[in-house]
């Protein structure tokens, strides 16, 4: 194969993990996943302390990482060769590495994360076969302003596609829990989803402050990968048939699910507000309970339809992911003060191709004046 085409090989695989890590970015934003279905390894792998390195989301360090990587192939032949394959072979360590936790560490793969992976160590394989031949120049097929578009075309696609998502509408089974006159909020949530755990501290806060003129239901949606999520599940729907629904619901969020954690907060929820123990922990083996889970599982499934979790619907108004506080008090506002809708900000995916664009452009230009 010609060294040129090659070098073009190398810049294919760093965009297909520049896109991948794009869609990722747009996924661990805290709203809902618009590439990776709920249930899947993603989920597990976002709710894991691999999701961010030192606060930061790993798929933004990753976009960053591939930009770099995707500069020093444009840059003139003699720094290329130097600089080019150790980014590349540090990339691919980091691949390998990640691939290795997700099947070792946390039992998943996110099919995004293996695409990311696996092209970082395509990239770096080719590399290596790029500086055993000797350098070359670009095939001259492509000017160096067309790749630079090529990565703000990779960077940007999967953010406009993602908010370009329809929201889902309200359906009868939203409106079945509606009261009138409340401001009626329903949300669907999963006690063992990290977001939804993000969410809830926030939730409970603004609800705390409107009290009555809320009429808020919970219906859980336990995901098959989290096995914490259904006996939880059930811990609630006994709680708040006993008029505890939201208190467990809280201590179920406040505690760090594990085996047999559950089980504590529910002893201990029981001693707090005088509930009956016994009748407490029969509810919750009763099959009828059970089903009560998978009941309304089915409803979020085939009747309501998600995205991801949580979903809120305030009124007619959607709140997907974990929006915090302020995106909650304006929504119940909204729907206050006669339930206009909310418009979504300038989005970001415009902010970053704009940004990606000009950096690559700038930089190309900056390069090749010195060159």
């Amino acid at each position: 194969m010609p060294r040129a085409l090659i070098l073009v090989l190398i810049r294919l695989f760093v965009l297909a993990a520049l896109a991948a890590s794009s869609a990722l970015m747009f996924d661990y934003r805290g709203g809902a996943a618009a590439f990776c279905a709920v249930g899947e390894g993603c989920d597990k792998i976002k709710g894991s302390t691999w999701a961010s390195i030192a606060g930061i989301p790993t798929p933004i360090l990753g976009v960053l990482a591939f930009v770099a990587l995707y500069a020093l192939t444009l840059m003139p032949h003699p720094r290329r060769k130097q600089l080019m394959v150790p980014a590349a072979l540090i990339g691919a360590l980091g691949g390998i590495g990640f691939l290795l936790i997700q099947g070792l560490v946390e039992h998943a793969f996110c099919k995004l994360c293996v695409v990311v992976d696996v092209s970082a160590v395509a990239a770096a394989a080719a590399a290596v076969v790029y500086r055993a031949r000797g350098d070359a120049g670009d095939d001259g097929r492509l000017s160096l302003g067309a790749w630079g578009a090529l990565a703000a075309v990779a960077v940007a696609a999967p953010l406009v596609f993602g908010k370009m998502q329809p929201e889902p509408e309200v359906k009868a089974a939203i409106s079945r829990y509606w009261v009138a006159g409340k401001v009626n909020i329903v949300e669907l949530s999963d006690f063992e989803c990290a977001f939804c755990r993000i969410q809830h501290h926030s939730t409970h806060e603004v609800l705390a402050k409107y009290g009555d003129r809320v009429n808020f239901v919970r219906l859980t949606v336990p995901l098959g990968g989290h096995p914490n999520a259904r006996p939880a599940s059930r811990a609630y729907l006994c709680a708040r048939d006993m008029g505890k629904g939201e208190p467990m619901a809280h201590a179920l969020f406040t505690e760090e699910l594990s085996e047999g954690s559950v089980d504590r907060t529910v002893r201990q929820l029981a001693a707090q507000h005088g509930l009956e123990l016994a009748a407490l922990q029969r509810c919750m083996s009763d099959p009828k309970t059970d089903a009560r889970v998978t009941e309304d599982y089915d409803r979020a499934r085939d009747q309501i339809g998600f995205r991801g979790l949580p979903t809120m619907w305030v009124g007619s108004q959607v709140i997907e992911g974990a929006r915090g506080a302020d995106a909650l008090r304006s929504a119940i506002e909204s729907q206050l003060a006669g339930g206009k809708s909310l418009r979504p900000t300038a989005s970001a995916a415009w902010l970053w191709s704009g940004l990606v664009a000009v950096l690559l452009g700038a930089g190309a230009w900056a390069l090749r004046k010195r060159a």
